[in-house]
This record gives structure tokens, C-alpha cells and sequence, in this order.
């Protein structure tokens, strides 16, 4: 999904998991990964991203902190900002009904794919990981 860099130019990749959002940071000049975070949907308050001509900001504000990546690719991070608002929005009008919540994001990103807005790859890892 959305791959950035953060502050210190370090890149930055998000993935939409199950549990949350998976946050991996790799250095800019090394190359290693320096840190892997899970985010828990229920510990996300929301997301918010400033589309650029190319490339815009998303920023993601958790209840301890705002997770703040630029550069993202203005397609990756609409659909990934639509993708968890829908699941942070199925998780507190469906508490615990993972099968509704699961069935809502396999469709969601179903229109997506049909809309051109994701790729086909994409779309086959979303159904990987919701299946």
C-alpha cells in the first residue's frame, strides 16, 4: 500500500492488516529495516491526507501520537485512507463481527479495483489477508 518517507527521509510503508495498520521503517542510505509497528484499528482515531500534484502527505493520528509520512503517491493513499476509514467505521458499528467487517472490505476494495483506483495486486492481497 502507501510507501513514503518520514521526517528524517527514512522510507516508509503501510500495510492495512486484520489486527491494524503495519508501519515499517527502513533506512534511508542502509537500506535495513530500523522499525515494524502493528496499530491497532481501535487504538486509530483517523487518517487524514493533502494530495500534491504527484505525491501528497498522510497523516495518521493514533490516541498516543500522529504518524506523519510525505511523499506518498496521491492513488495508494486515497485508497489506503478509504480502506481504514472503512474498517475503523465497520469495526464500531460491527463490534466483533469479523465475517461483516471482512465481507465490507473484500467489496470495498472490489469497487476500487473496478473504479482503476487499486491495482489488481493489491486487490489480491487484500482478499489474501481478509480470506
Amino acid at each position: 500500500m502507501p510507501l513514503g518517507e518520514d521526517s528524517d527521509g527514512n522510507q516508509v510503508e503501510i500495510t492495512l492488516e486484520k489486527e491494524g495498520i503495519l508501519i515499517v521503517v527502513t533506512g534511508m542510505f542502509t537500506g535495513m529495516k530500523i522499525d515494524e509497528t502493528i496499530i491497532r484499528c481501535d487504538h486509530i482515531k483517523g487518517a487524514d491526507f493533502k494530495k500534491g500534484l504527484l505525491k501528497g502527505k498522510l497523516k495518521i493520528c493514533t490516541l498516543d501520537e500522529e504518524i506523519k509520512i510525505n511523499k506518498v503517491n496521491n492513488g495508494e493513499a486515497e485508497s489506503f485512507v478509504r480502506l481504514l476509514q472503512d474498517r475503523m467505521n465497520n469495526i464500531k458499528t460491527f463490534p466483533g463481527d469479523d465475517k461483516t467487517s471482512l465481507l465490507d472490505e473484500i467489496k470495498r476494495a472490489k469497487e476500487m479495483l473496478d473504479e482503476g483506483k487499486i491495482t489488481q495486486d493489491e486487490f489480491q492481497r487484500i482478499l489474501d489477508r481478509c480470506l
